[in-house]
């Protein structure tokens, strides 16, 4: 039956003018389903790689991200393919997306359902330029610089003839002083 009713639309469509052709067209388009398993597939610093299940009925996919300053969605890229990269983001920020499918009906796009939204945070830059501040016979005061987007650091420690590193604090600052060593 469906067959019959592309067949006929397309027959009733050559009948027609040019505007009414397209029309008929963008109609029998086959609408793609919902976005599903969008998720953060690599996470560094300054990119964010989203993958999600291939769509039934796709042809491409639109990725949309949040802009924080206006509230509104705007598309980021367009792929053929189940997998988008966001470029030059900025270290320890949050970004949202979303993605949908659409078919191409012919020199129309017909769009499916959303994703659902999707925040990631991208990872900070790594502190550098550790230096020892102070050493005494039981203890040693370090600093570093901050890493662009860190807030929190971990703080390890490793004693002589132990090869393993132990976490032994977690700081806000750009400082830390070991005691009782």
């Amino acid at each position: 039956k469906k067959t019959l009713n592309k067949a006929l639309c397309l027959l009733l469509c050559l009948a027609m003018l040019s505007p009414a052709f397209s029309l008929c067209v963008f109609a029998a388009g086959k609408k793609p389903e919902a976005v599903k398993g969008l998720k953060a597939a690599s996470i560094t610093a300054e990119s964010i790689t989203l993958s999600w299940n291939k769509t039934k009925n796709a042809d491409g996919y639109r990725v949309y991200c949040l802009n924080k300053k206006t509230g509104k969605w705007v598309s980021d890229g367009t792929v053929t393919k189940p997998q988008y990269t966001d470029k030059k983001l900025s270290p320890g920020s949050v970004y949202s997306y979303r993605v949908r499918a659409f078919s191409k009906s012919g020199s129309k796009k017909v769009f499916g359902a959303y994703s659902t939204q999707l925040n990631v945070l991208t990872n900070p830059n790594a502190a550098s330029s550790l230096k020892v501040n102070s050493v005494t016979g039981s203890s040693i005061s370090i600093s570093w610089k901050a890493g662009a987007g860190a807030s929190v650091y971990e703080v390890f420690q490793r004693a002589d003839g132990i090869a393993d590193f132990i976490k032994v604090a977690t700081v806000s600052s750009t400082s830390y002083k070991a005691n009782n060593l």
